[in-house]
C-alpha cells in the first residue's frame, strides 16, 4: 500500500515538473537569433536589392528592397548592427502590417540615413513620429540599434544613446501605423549608386 502511495506521489511531483517546464518556457524572455551570418532563412525577401551573405553578415549593393522577418512579433527589444555608406537610404521597420507592406506610412521607420534630405528625421529618429534627440554620425562605422517596443512605448537607442521615444497615447498620428500592437519586421535597402549596406548580429527577446 505504502509502495502505491510513494509511486502516485512520485508520478504527480513529475507531472507537476512538466507542467512547470512546459509554462515557463512559454513565459520565458529568451533571446532568438534572426541573422548569424548563416543563411537567411529568417527572412522573405522583397524587392530587387541584391542581398547576399558574406562572412557573417548580410549586405546589398544595390537595388531596392527588404529583408522581412518571417514571423509577426508584438513586444520586443530588437538589436542589431549596421554598417552604411553615405548614399544609401535604409532602415528598421517594426510593426508593419504584412511581409508585403512596409514603408514609413504604413510602419514605425526607425531611419538609417545621416544625409537624409529631410533632416528632421535623420539616423536615429522615428520617422513621421520623433526626430532623434541627439545625431549621431553612423556613416562608414559600426553601430548597434536597440529598438525597445512595449505596448504603445517605442524607444531607440543608437550605440547606447537613446535617441527618440515616442507613446501613441502622447500625440495624434494620422498615419495606419497608429496604435498597432504588432507585426512584422523589415530591413529595407535603397541606393542605385552602388553603396554598401551591411548588417549583422540580429537579434530579438520577445517580451
Amino acid at each position: 500500500m505504502r509502495r502505491r502511495i510513494y509511486m502516485a506521489f512520485s508520478a504527480l511531483m513529475l507531472l507537476g515538473a512538466s507542467i512547470g517546464a512546459a509554462v515557463w518556457a512559454q513565459h520565458s524572455n529568451d533571446w532568438v537569433t534572426i541573422f548569424d551570418g548563416s543563411n537567411l532563412d529568417s527572412f522573405l525577401l522583397t524587392g530587387e536589392a541584391n542581398w547576399h551573405i558574406a562572412g557573417d553578415i548580410v549586405e546589398a549593393t544595390d537595388g531596392n528592397g527588404y529583408l522581412v522577418v518571417t514571423e509577426p512579433y508584438s513586444d520586443f527589444v530588437l538589436t542589431l548592427d549596421f554598417w552604411v555608406a553615405s548614399s544609401v537610404n535604409s532602415g528598421v521597420y517594426i510593426r508593419c502590417p504584412a511581409p508585403e507592406e512596409h514603408g514609413g506610412g504604413i510602419c514605425y521607420e526607425i531611419q538609417i540615413h545621416d544625409y537624409r534630405p529631410n533632416q528632421i528625421y535623420r539616423t536615429g529618429g522615428i520617422v513621421r513620429h520623433r526626430s532623434p534627440a541627439e545625431h549621431v554620425t553612423s556613416l562608414a562605422r559600426w553601430n548597434t540599434y536597440e529598438i525597445r517596443a512595449e505596448g504603445e512605448q517605442i524607444t531607440v537607442k543608437l550605440n547606447g544613446i537613446v535617441t527618440a521615444e515616442i507613446e501613441n497615447s502622447d500625440y495624434v498620428c494620422e498615419q495606419p501605423c497608429a496604435h498597432r500592437r504588432g507585426g512584422f519586421i523589415a530591413l529595407q535597402y535603397n541606393d542605385d549608386s552602388g553603396g554598401v549596406l551591411k548588417f549583422r548580429n540580429v537579434k530579438i527577446q520577445p517580451l
